[in-house]
């Protein structure tokens, strides 16, 4: 595998594809939830964990502008999730960035209604100034889905 700042730098360059040959969202998903349970209670160290590119990769505007991509990849994040991880950290994190239109919302709430990982994520996202009242409202609702 590719380095993660390979990784970052493609991502960067705005070159999805490039990304996408380097690495699958499940590798991305198991890096970003060992940099995420590692840093817990210290200090980010983005320079030199190994797996600090995954987080920094979620922010880079290609993964995010790509619905596909950053669909596959929080999905992948609820379904990789480690025994016991606080799913607040994704909650609060990529599900948040990622509620930003009614396309996106819709899909939030199928994933929540399937996966218990997504609801308890989402339980963690803070109203969305993108969405409507009613939108955020939905997006609430969709966390206590059982």
């Amino acid at each position: 595998m590719p380095s993660g700042r390979e990784i970052v730098a493609a991502a960067e360059r705005g070159d999805l594809q490039a990304v996408r040959a380097m690495v699958s969202v499940d590798e991305i998903a198991d890096a970003w939830w060992r940099y995420t349970v590692r840093t817990v209670g210290a200090p980010e160290d983005w320079d030199t964990d190994p797996d600090a590119w995954a987080s920094e990769l979620w922010h880079e505007e290609v993964v995010l502008g790509d619905d596909e991509f950053s669909r596959d990849l929080v999905r992948a994040l609820a379904e990789r999730a480690p025994r016991g991880a606080d799913m607040g950290y994704l909650g609060a994190g990529p599900v948040e960035d990622f509620a930003t239109n009614e396309d996106r919302l819709r899909w939030i709430e199928a994933e929540a209604a399937r996966s218990p990982n997504f609801r308890a994520a989402l339980a963690n996202v803070y109203p969305r100034p993108s969405l409507s009242e009613e939108q955020n409202a939905r997006l609430r609702r969709a966390a206590e889905v059982d």
